[in-house]
């Protein structure tokens, strides 16, 4: 049986020094990556979809708050 990699996206508000353990028997790797890294990635390295919606993201921050920037910040 092959197994595909799925890419999962939330938005969370998070105290990042806080542990955190996802279940092993449901997820076979997981990290944290700030935006600005995950648009420097080549293409075929996530879904292409991703910074699309990182920049949605920063756009309904900036307009909600007066910050956000680009997706690279």
């Amino acid at each position: 049986m092959n197994k595909a990699a799925t890419t999962l996206w939330w938005l969370l508000d998070l105290d990042p020094a806080a542990p955190l353990a996802p279940d092993s028997g449901e997820f076979s790797g997981w990290g944290w990556h700030p935006r600005g890294d995950v648009t420097q990635w080549a293409a075929g390295r996530t879904d292409p979809e991703l910074r699309r919606f990182l920049q949605k993201v920063a756009d309904l921050r900036n307009a909600t708050t007066g910050s956000g920037g680009d997706v690279g910040e």
